[in-house]
């Protein structure tokens, strides 16, 4: 249960900091998002930096799954067909 809070909150944060921004973003809101208390922002992540730079490494971990040398020299349709 305590993993699944962790991640709705990173999940959440995700998708909140791609549609806001940063700035434009409050622990808040991304608990609301999340269905959760926002005071567990700081419990899991220890800030709303921290879990902004966690957001940023997740997404770089995805991208480079897709920068295989293998997607290379897949067609661009099987590619984005893979990502659904």
């Amino acid at each position: 249960m305590e993993q699944d809070t962790k991640e709705n909150l990173l999940y959440s944060a995700i998708h909140r900091f791609g549609e806001y921004s940063f700035d434009k973003i409050s622990i808040r809101q991304i608990a609301k998002h999340a269905g959760t208390n926002s005071a567990l922002i700081s419990y899991y992540f220890g800030s709303k930096q921290k879990l902004y730079e966690l957001v940023i490494e997740k997404q770089i971990s995805t991208l480079e799954q897709f920068l295989t040398p293998q997607m290379q020299e897949l067609d661009p349709r099987e590619v984005l067909a893979s990502m659904q």
